[in-house]
């Protein structure tokens, strides 16, 4: 239950400071993308489950406020989480440098699959502009913002892990006293 209302925490704040706050700290109309940064460090650092469960309802409500059909943004979130589920456990989590290398990979791919499906299918061809001032600007900022947004999804990573251990704890002594 508590674990749950931290997840709800997570995913409203993440979803009312990508949609405000970070849209005045927007470069030349680039703003770094606040989803993927969470559900790359989700999966990462808790497992590919965790971060799917995020994907999901990230991208439902980036879906419900700005998408056009429900579930566009959900499949490419969800196949970024499953991706980079596989690096959970198979590095040092206080690890900074592979966990920035798989945000910035997941956020171009993600900005990729956006050019090809909504500006390519509408006949918008001018590629090389669309990477000079979208897709690499963009990609450098959630960089750079993850930097900062990482080492606070470790923080809450410790502290659900420690949770969870005190929960199992709790409940072998309970069990215990039962007998």
């Amino acid at each position: 239950m508590y674990k749950n209302f931290l997840r709800a925490i997570i995913i409203i704040s993440i979803s009312v400071l990508s949609t405000t706050f970070f849209q005045f700290l927007n470069i030349n109309n680039v703003s770094p993308n606040l989803i993927i940064i969470t559900i790359v460090s989700i999966s990462v650092l808790q497992g590919r489950n965790e971060g799917v469960m995020f994907a999901v309802f990230l991208g439902f409500i980036q879906d419900i406020l700005f998408g056009q059909v429900i579930g566009y943004n959900i499949l490419i979130y969800v196949f970024i989480a499953y991706t980079t589920g596989y690096l959970y456990r198979n590095f040092y989590a206080e690890s900074v440098v592979i966990p920035l290398v798989a945000i910035g990979v997941s956020d171009l791919v993600y900005t990729i699959i956006i050019f090809i499906t909504s500006y390519m299918f509408r006949g918008s061809l001018n590629v090389f502009y669309y990477s000079y001032a979208v897709i690499f600007p963009e990609v450098t900022y959630t960089v750079a913002v993850a930097v900062v947004l990482y080492r606070i999804f470790i923080v809450y990573s410790h502290y659900i892990h420690e949770y969870e251990k005190e929960k199992r704890k709790g409940d072998g002594e309970l069990y215990e006293r039962r007998l």
